[in-house]
């Protein structure tokens, strides 16, 4: 089992990573800094791509999963989508991140948190 790295400090580092490589990252809802569950909306060119959420697998160490359930919502559907998620978790940190290639951000996340 790992130790958790605290909400804050894991999203201070993604936002960072995601800069350095040329795209843009913004905290859209700040969740509770040491254990607030985190999520990415990610985005090429502004259009969506994908929703992860920071899950703990079985092994005790935490993986990224996409949400399934986003993949096929309109922005109005995954404003809506959003909005009730994160009423019923108000400590839930919500990040967008802007990148070139959502994919391979997404492939890699597995060595970060």
């Amino acid at each position: 089992m790992s130790a958790r790295l605290p909400s804050r400090l894991l999203v201070t580092a993604l936002m960072r990573r995601v800069q350095s490589e040329g795209g843009f990252a913004t905290v859209v809802q700040s969740g509770d800094a040491d254990a607030g569950a985190i999520m990415l909306q990610c985005t090429k060119m502004g259009r969506f791509a994908h929703l992860l959420e920071r899950r703990m697998a079985m092994s005790g160490d935490y993986q990224w999963s996409v949400i399934e359930a986003a993949e096929t919502k309109d922005p109005a559907q995954l404003s809506e989508y959003l909005a009730k998620i994160l009423g019923n978790d108000p400590d839930m940190w919500l990040v967008e991140l802007d990148i070139a290639n959502p994919e391979r951000f997404v492939a890699e996340l597995g060595t970060i948190g």
